[in-house]
């Protein structure tokens, strides 16, 4: 079961990328006290490894099944 908190914290994760593309662990603690709410406090290591384990894995699933249905 995936935590609700992290659900909620995805979008604001993708948009944090895109401002600043983190290179150290310095960047991604900054990044996860950006997204962090009331009761989810991210560590930065842990916001790493959401966006490389479970973000960036189900985009580029996504973008390959698009890819195969367009013909391309």
């Amino acid at each position: 079961m995936v935590n609700v908190w992290l659900l909620k914290c995805d979008p604001e994760l993708l948009c944090q990328m895109t401002v600043a593309f983190p290179k150290s662990l310095a960047d991604w603690q900054f990044i996860a006290e950006k997204i962090s709410t009331g009761g989810f406090q991210p560590s930065g290591r842990g916001a790493r490894e959401r966006w490389v384990k479970v973000i960036r894995v189900k985009f580029k699933a996504e973008n390959t099944a698009s890819l195969k249905r367009s013909g391309i």
